[in-house]
């Protein structure tokens, strides 16, 4: 099975790239999902969590905005939460791609805001980073989430930049085009050049 993952930061166009993978009949792995998933099912990652961060319980139960509000104004703890949540969500990937590959499916994409740092580039074949111009990833985002230019701008500023995302990967696709049409057509070349050289 080849394993493509993938990455970039928001209003790049990953979805689109998703999209075009998945008509091609490869199985996504959105990893913001499985945390959030394993946040509800996995006790042992909770339990980790609850110890570190007890604060961000209300009444029993986590409170993901607080742990977020926790996590995001202080680098340490953001650093803490990663060593328990990274390995944990590499072996549930793991373990996904494995079922997979034993029901005979031929290729697989793994999305990650954080490829790299998590360990996750390690289990793909080859590493894309999608990016594209500021600019129009601000119109992309105001469009998109309905929210102001300054807010978009924040948001793209709060992430890393186009080019720590391409320094972190094997290969880099650019979306700086108009339309979604033009680059839905460059992300199926894109991706039948990596199948035949897989």
């Amino acid at each position: 099975m080849l394993v493509i993952g993938i990455t970039g930061g928001t209003g790049v166009g990953k979805s689109t790239l998703l999209n075009v993978l998945e008509k091609k009949g490869a199985y996504i792995i959105d990893c913001d999902a499985v945390y959030h998933d394993m946040l509800r099912t996995s006790d042992e990652m909770t339990r980790a969590i609850k110890e570190r961060f007890p604060e961000a319980y209300e009444s029993g139960t986590l409170d993901t905005k607080a742990l977020g509000s926790i996590v995001f104004e202080d680098a340490e703890a953001l650093d803490q939460l990663k060593k328990i949540t990274h390995p944990r969500i590499v072996s549930r990937v793991e373990d996904m791609l494995e079922k997979q590959s034993q029901k005979g499916t031929s290729l697989a994409a793994v999305d990650a805001y954080g490829l790299k740092e998590s360990g996750l580039s390690d289990i793909c074949d080859v590493t894309v980073a999608v990016t594209a111009p500021d600019d129009l990833r601000v119109r992309r985002i105001m469009a998109r989430d309905g929210i102001d230019e300054s807010y978009a701008v924040h948001r793209i500023r709060s992430q890393k930049s186009n080019e720590e995302y391409a320094a972190e990967c094997d290969i880099t696709l650019e979306n700086n085009f108009a339309s979604i049409q033009e680059f839905e057509k460059r992300c199926e070349e894109f991706i039948n050049n990596i199948i035949m050289e897989g």
